[in-house]
């Protein structure tokens, strides 16, 4: 592995040397992050000006005139009493139609300004969402109501400009590996350091690229979750300027779309990208309109408010934190939107998302994965990013897929994949040229991002969404960790539903952290079988004491009615009863597993199988009753998404079973019991009827 790091440094040093011989002054020197007031601002304003001023002016300039929170006080008052005031800021432009003038916006000082019509004509970034600049202000006294209290005099804004046709011929100089290299340290990551350790490195380098989709390809829809610390936002706030960044909080209609009131367009209509960070903290209520009017959005690009018909063309990007296990998204969620706020949580906004990124693949940022010493300047791959938005790759997508058909795949599935082959081929091959060579590599990863959405609808309604695999013609797709376990989950099910062995079935157990907090449910399936030996029981498999004793208690209750379920002497008597909770690596704690242990121990004696499909939850009274038990919603879910049509719970959850959302009482068939021999009736087909069994008719 060390050899592979000092490969990779010397074709590291090799490509700078390389781009500064084919792009000239395109390729720069990187500042490192230099943190203090440097940390304020974005990433290209603060190379513009140290490239421009040198590092000592570039951070006075910074300490003197950009409005930190600790002095937006002061220069308000200093403008308001001085009459005038210079500050390095964001400034944004937006038509008032009703006075007939442009109204400003000064971020992060919060003030809004007049904006002369002439100053736009200059610089008509200030209407598509917003330019860093040097503002000089002046005050003027409202007159009215409503009314801006300064007029910006001067803007000069950070220059961003670039020559598209240039670039793609730079790009014809490199090869493919070496470009996705000149894409990461541009974007500020080290491609040594994002490669060590890593099986595939190729693959985590193009899993970072595909965070630039949203912003060269218009309206398009991304998830990730991954890990805290994978920089998920690092990329929209220092990279480009055409990105809004939201960190939680609520958002209205007015917010994200057109304020009524004032007029003023909403966050979509105005920028690029809109980020929604911690998605899980986002107050989005359809008390609002927020979620409805979003859906049209996300599906047209178009949305009606107050009467009116609006389009815009803003990327949504949700990024959220996944808690993670040996790698992958912990088992005991009921799909990977979970963590989403409920009124997201809809299978028709999901539907809409035209790829889940895995953020659990990408290692946590660390100083070394942001030590990089050259690039293209920031202010340059910031205009890249802008103008890729309108270049014409629609020809070469077409190629690409022309002999490839996309196979079992919707009208919204084909339109995901499309678009982010689109993004890729953006970036990658902008002359529209992809070689043989690299087009399954394009096309598996496409149908992937979009498969992963689909894997998550299949278990938020599952009527609706029937399992497909998503695939072109000939490119396997289904490569990714996360979903190679799942269809090898779904070929272990398949057993479960269709003939499960003789002493085993399936329990449904609550998921608990290390504190013993209730995180979700899941399944476990339980195996019984007897050994020669002593009478006794044996059980194996990670559990803790209240599975041991829901254990010892179902095992007690059958010695103790053996000769009313009709289980031969010998088996209790000369042999030992082994219980086995099959590849158990998650700590599922509770007292809930007992009905389930009796049954599959009921098996074993007597050497009859459990009905197919078959799921149980709930804990054996001393004298035969059910108990009730907790968490019954996750655990439903977790008996949908891995297939079993029939659960076994307590009677006394009956409320929460008359609650369950429509997914669960659709595509369940709940047996509600009060006793062991309701159980056995249900889980068998069989009756008891002391001292024997009868087949039901």
């Amino acid at each position: 592995m060390a050899g592979d790091s000092a490969d990779a440094r010397v074709a590291l040093a090799a490509l700078k040397a390389k781009a500064h011989a084919v792009m000239g002054a395109l390729v720069v020197e990187r500042t490192p992050d230099l943190g203090g007031v440097f940390a304020q601002i974005p990433r290209y304003v603060g190379e513009y000006l140290v490239a421009a001023y040198g590092l000592a002016a570039a951070r006075q300039t910074i300490a003197e005139f950009f409005p930190a929170s600790d002095r937006i006080e002061t220069l308000q008052y200093r403008l308001m009493r001085e009459g005038g005031l210079t500050v390095l800021a964001e400034l944004s432009a937006t038509p008032n139609l009703r006075q007939d003038r442009l109204d400003g916006r000064v971020e992060p000082l919060g003030l809004a300004v007049q904006v002369p019509d002439a100053l736009v004509e200059y610089a008509p970034g200030l209407l598509g969402g917003g330019l860093w600049g040097r503002i000089q202000l002046a005050y003027r006294p409202p007159r009215q109501k409503g009314e801006p209290t300064a007029q910006v005099l001067d803007f000069q804004p950070i220059p961003t400009d670039a020559d598209l046709r240039v670039f793609v011929g730079y790009r014809r100089e490199f090869s493919l590996e070496e470009w996705i290299d000149l894409w990461l340290v541009s974007m500020g990551y080290n491609p040594v350091a994002l490669a060590e350790g890593v099986r595939d490195p190729l693959r985590v380098k193009l899993l970072l690229l595909t965070r630039l989709i949203p912003l060269v390809e218009p309206q398009y829809n991304l998830v990730e979750m991954g890990p805290r610390g994978t920089g998920k936002t690092y990329l929209y706030r220092n990279v480009t300027q055409t990105a809004l960044v939201v960190s939680g909080g609520r958002a209205t209609p007015a917010d994200l779309f057109v304020n009524l009131r004032t007029g003023r367009r909403g966050m979509l209509t105005r920028t690029d990208a809109v980020v929604f960070d911690e998605v899980a903290g986002l107050q989005m209520h359809d008390d609002y309109g927020s979620v409805s009017i979003l859906k049209d959005y996300m599906e047209s690009g178009h949305f009606s408010r107050g009467g009116q018909d609006h389009a815009a063309d803003a990327s949504i990007v949700l990024l959220g934190n996944l808690a993670v296990e040996g790698g992958q998204p912990a088992s005991y969620y009921d799909h990977l939107f979970q963590v989403f706020p409920p009124a997201l949580q809809d299978a028709a906004i999901v539907d809409r998302i035209h790829a889940y990124l895995p953020g659990w693949e990408l290692g946590k940022i660390t100083p070394a994965a942001l030590a990089v010493d050259f690039g293209w300047p920031a202010d340059y791959v910031s205009a890249l990013l802008r103008h890729l938005r309108d270049w014409p790759v629609d020809d070469a997508v077409g190629e690409l897929t022309a002999a490839r058909p996309l196979e079992d795949a919707t009208t919204r599935d084909q339109r995901a994949v499309f678009k982010t082959l689109s993004g890729l081929v953006k970036l990658l091959f902008p002359d529209g040229n992809v070689p043989d060579e690299s087009a399954s590599l394009l096309l598996g990863l496409a149908a992937e991002l979009r498969q992963r959405v689909h894997h998550q609808l299949v278990s938020m309604a599952p009527g609706e969404f029937p399992p497909k695999r998503l695939q072109f013609f000939g490119v396997d797709t289904l490569t990714a960790a996360d979903l190679v376990r799942a269809r090898a989950l779904d070929q272990h099910d398949e057993r479960l539903n269709e003939h499960p062995d003789v002493g085993e079935i399936t329990a449904l157990l609550a998921m608990v952290n290390s504190e013993g907090e209730p995180i979700g449910g899941d399944v476990q399936v339980i195996q019984s079988s007897l050994l020669p030996g002593n009478a006794g029981l044996t059980l194996t498999g990670f559990h803790g004491p209240a599975m041991e004793q829901s254990a010892k208690a179902a095992y007690h209750y059958l010695r103790d009615h053996r000769t009313e379920f009709r289980i031969p002497v010998e088996s209790m008597e000369n042999a030992q009863l082994a219980v086995h909770l099959v590849q158990i690596e998650q700590n599922r704690e509770g007292p809930s597993a007992g009905l389930a242990f009796l049954l599959a121990m009921l098996s074993a004696l007597t050497g009859r199988a459990v009905s197919p499909a078959l799921a149980v939850t709930g804990e054996v009274a001393l004298h035969g009753q059910i108990l009730p038990v907790g968490g019954l919603i996750p655990k439903l879910y977790a008996a949908l998404r891995h297939g079993r049509r029939r659960v076994i719970v307590p009677e006394e959850n009956r409320r929460q079973v008359d609650d369950a959302p429509p997914p669960l009482r659709d595509h369940l068939e709940i047996c509600l019991v009060a006793t062991v021999a309701e159980a056995v009736q249900h889980a068998y087909g069989l009756r008891v009827v002391s001292p024997r069994w009868t087949q039901e008719s």
